[in-house]
C-alpha cells in the first residue's frame, strides 16, 4: 500500500521544488549602503578637517548604478573626486586610473561575519563586516554595520587593524576609528537630495 502513494509524492515533491512563487513589484530591496541620489551631501569631520562631499551624478545602465562623488571647494566649486558602482553584488569604488580593478567597500547581500579580501601591490586588505549596531554621531543616530580594516603587508605576516567604519543604509559612512593619519572621523550632517 505504501508504493502506491510513493510515486505520485515523488512527483508532487519534483514539481513544488522547481516553481516559486513571482517576487512581488513592490518587493523590499536590500539596502544601499552609499549616498546614491544626486544632491545627497554629507559633511564629514576627521578631528581636523571639515570634508563636504556630494553626489553630482547617478548614472544607471544595464543594472549598475554609477554615481559621480565630487568634493565641495571653499569657493562652493564641486570638484569630482571618485566614482562608487552599486550593482547587486555589492558597492564597489572604482579605479582612478586605467587598468586598476574596482575595490569591493561591501557586497550584496550584506551578511555579518563576512570578510572581504583585496590585493594591491603594495599588500592585502580585509574587511569583515560586523553588526549592524547603533552609533550616535553629530549627523544623528544610525544603525549601522560596523566595518573592521585589516592589512597586511608583505614584509610583515600579521594584519594589523588599520580602521572600523560603520555605514549606514542610504548614508554610507557615519562613523570612522583608525590608526592612520586622519583616521578618525565622524558625519557632521547629512542632507538628501532631491534626485
Amino acid at each position: 500500500m505504501p508504493h502506491r502513494f510513493a510515486a505520485p509524492l515523488a512527483l508532487l515533491l519534483a514539481l513544488s521544488a522547481g516553481t516559486a512563487a513571482p517576487v512581488p513589484a513592490g518587493a523590499r530591496k536590500p539596502p544601499i549602503y552609499f549616498p546614491h541620489r544626486v544632491g545627497d551631501r554629507w559633511v564629514f569631520w576627521d578631528g581636523e578637517f571639515e570634508s563636504t562631499q556630494v553626489v553630482a551624478a547617478v548614472n544607471v545602465r544595464d543594472g549598475r548604478t554609477v554615481i559621480t562623488v565630487a568634493v565641495e571647494t571653499e569657493d562652493d566649486r564641486l570638484v569630482p573626486s571618485r566614482q562608487v558602482e552599486v550593482t547587486e553584488r555589492g558597492v564597489y569604488e572604482l579605479p582612478r586610473a586605467r587598468g586598476g580593478s574596482p575595490r569591493c567597500l561591501l557586497d550584496h547581500p550584506v551578511r555579518p561575519g563576512t570578510t572581504l579580501r583585496w590585493k594591491w601591490d603594495a599588500g592585502t586588505e580585509s574587511r569583515t563586516v560586523r553588526g549592524p549596531e547603533r552609533v550616535t554621531v553629530p549627523a544623528g543616530t544610525f544603525e549601522a554595520l560596523r566595518v573592521e580594516y585589516w592589512v597586511t603587508l608583505p614584509a610583515s605576516p600579521d594584519p594589523a587593524l588599520v580602521k572600523t567604519a560603520w555605514y549606514a543604509p542610504g548614508v554610507g559612512l557615519v562613523k570612522c576609528t583608525g590608526e592612520v593619519p586622519h583616521g578618525d572621523g565622524v558625519l557632521r550632517s547629512f542632507i538628501p537630495g532631491s534626485g
